[in-house]
């Protein structure tokens, strides 16, 4: 995480003047620095995990299955995700972003208990205007409708864009993401946190880390970067070899999902309700 110095004596402040501080490159949806069309079809499964107290719990598996879809007009990045919780529950999503910019323009997500039974869904299409949707529980049925735009990044999947960047030439850069789910959107700074080796199979790659910090555009609170911050950090890997993902982890101080097992290794099963 970066901290700004504190500096007591006049002599340090003069040397801190003289020195040039980055600013971060900014980024908007479709401005053709972010090229989409370098992410390709795949299918890999991570384990996530959650820290409540001083125990990081198991959160089970996310498997995701990516392809291109050839339309007449544009290409879509189709992102199937299912979450496989230890409980036996689980949630199937969709999520549909233009191939060449990863603008997020349809986002479905469904919900299952253990008995197989869907418990709820959500659908959202978006637009240069906002968002509409649905959302179901039960019999019950909700029409949705926000100012979340296509102009935002998802920010489910924030490591598809970084990944096409020029890493770590481009960084440090200034992006829009949002979550839908909290029809929330943010400014995102992200940052060059060094790279490290990651054994993965057998191939050891180099994943370039990028620390991230989440401003909230309407609350103003900031989530600030880091893997022991709420902002997190993801490793990221530009140009993988077959067997190893665009982003093998991601990590916050509470929050982590990883292809290859460290934070979520000595995960505890989550206590089930009797």
């Amino acid at each position: 995480m970066l901290r700004s110095p504190v500096v007591g004596l006049a002599i340090g402040l003069c040397l801190c003047s003289s020195l040039a501080i980055a600013q971060p490159t900014v980024i908007t949806v479709g401005d053709g620095q972010v090229d989409g069309s370098r992410i390709q079809p795949y299918e890999y499964t991570w384990i996530h995990c959650s820290k409540q107290g001083d125990s990081w719990i198991d959160g089970g598996t996310l498997t995701e299955r990516v392809k291109v879809i050839e339309l007449t007009d544009k290409n879509l990045l189709q992102i199937q995700q299912e979450t496989a919780r230890p409980n036996g529950a689980y949630s199937r999503s969709a999520t549909y972003l233009d191939h060449a910019s990863l603008s997020p323009r349809r986002i479905q997500l469904h919900v299952y208990d253990p008995n197989n039974q869907q418990r709820a869904a959500m659908s959202y299409e978006l637009g240069t205007d906002g968002y509409t949707g649905t959302k179901t529980k039960g019999d019950d049925r909700e029409l949705l409708s926000g100012s979340v735009t296509s102009n935002f990044y998802h920010g489910m999947h924030l490591g598809l864009p970084l990944a096409t960047l020029d890493l770590p030439g481009d960084l440090p850069a200034e992006m829009p993401a949002s979550m839908i789910s909290f029809d929330a959107t943010y400014r995102v700074i992200a940052t060059d946190a060094g790279s490290e080796t990651m054994q993965i199979g057998d191939k050891s790659v180099e994943a370039q880390m990028i620390d991230v910090e989440w401003h909230h555009l309407d609350l103003g609170d900031v989530y600030p970067p880091g893997p022991d911050a709420s902002g997190g950090r993801y490793w990221v890997v530009p140009n993988p070899p077959e067997g190893v993902p665009y982003v093998p982890r991601y990590k916050t101080d509470s929050y982590a999902i990883e292809f290859v097992a460290d934070t979520c290794a000595d995960a505890v099963a989550p206590i089930e309700p009797n």
